[in-house]
């Protein structure tokens, strides 16, 4: 019998000592890793047991692609296929790369690479930052999940492509389209649109780190 996947975890109580917040909070990487990626706050739970467990925060890192100059960045986007683990994403538009931490990660950095490389090939070189936390308790995913979100710039020629069946229609759109696909059609998942609604203040994060 196959091992069940065990999953990076942080008890509720301690995520709520940073401050109880919906949606995004900007915070310097230094805090995110002592107030949080903290070893000592840490552990790991059956997959099955952390998915219906609100009083734990699966930690999942949330990459975003960016490409193009200040005021004409072009953002990556794609839309979840059926073939994907979660159903309850299924068909939805995203702006976010990223997975589970497992027992099999040796530290955050790693377990970013490892799900990058896993969905996505063209960005084995690029290097992710983080600039914000993700929080949404308005639905029963967000309930169990915190995520951790990054910003990776690209050069203009650099090409990304799908590396997973679950991953559709994978392509840089402006800022501007992908508000249009959001506020039209109201199919993007929750952790996307929350971060839509921010993207310049957590852009402008990425790039002050960056000088």
């Amino acid at each position: 019998m196959k091992k069940e996947e065990a999953v990076l975890v942080v008890k509720r109580e301690e995520f709520e000592r940073i401050g109880i917040f919906h949606g995004i909070k900007i915070i310097s990487e230094d805090k995110i890793h002592e107030e949080l990626l903290n070893n000592k706050k840490l552990s790991y739970l059956p997959r099955s047991e952390a998915e219906n467990n609100p009083n734990f925060k699966q930690i999942i890192p949330y990459v975003i692609f960016v490409k193009g100059q200040r005021g004409k960045e072009m953002i990556l986007g794609y839309q979840r296929s059926k073939k994907g683990g979660e159903g309850r994403l299924h068909g939805k538009l995203s702006i976010g790369i990223g997975g589970h931490m497992n027992d099999g990660d040796e530290n955050f950095v790693m377990a970013v690479e490892r799900e990058r490389n896993e969905e996505v090939r063209g960005a084995e070189k690029s290097k992710a930052q983080i600039v914000a936390l993700l929080n949404d308790d308005s639905n029963e995913v967000g309930q169990v999940h915190l995520g951790v979100v990054l910003i990776t710039f690209l050069d203009d020629d650099d090409k990304i492509e799908s590396n997973e069946d679950s991953i559709a229609n994978i392509a840089f759109h402006s800022i501007e389209m992908l508000k249009m696909l959001k506020n039209s059609k109201n199919e993007m998942e929750t952790w996307s649109s929350l971060c839509l609604e921010n993207i310049d203040e957590l852009i402008e994060e990425a790039r002050e780190n960056k000088e």
